[in-house]
């Protein structure tokens, strides 16, 4: 089980904040602990091995799975907030 660790905050200028982030599936860990943060202006790339927990991530991230803890936030507003989507887009690999 992957486990990825960077300094991570909050402040309302960050475009993207992960900070303890542990997504599960049928109770079996994709990862824990993971925290991250995109700078403004700061260009960024997910990548890893299949099963890594990038679509996982984004799903959290996208609110369209429940991280089982940690929190995620768009220039300071909590993901969980609709409002905090207001300015991402994504776009899947199959509609």
């Amino acid at each position: 089980m992957p486990e990825i660790s960077q300094m991570a905050d909050n402040r309302p200028g960050l475009p993207l904040a992960v900070n303890g982030l542990c997504v599960a599936y049928d109770k079996k860990p994709v990862f824990t602990g993971l925290s991250l943060h995109v700078e403004p202006g700061e260009i960024f790339g997910l990548t890893g091995v299949n099963g890594a927990g990038k679509t996982s991530l984004m799903k959290a991230a996208l609110n369209l799975i429940e991280p089982v803890a940690g929190e995620i936030s768009f220039f300071g507003i909590s993901g969980r907030n609709p409002e905090s989507r207001r300015r991402v887009a994504y776009l899947p690999e199959n509609f």
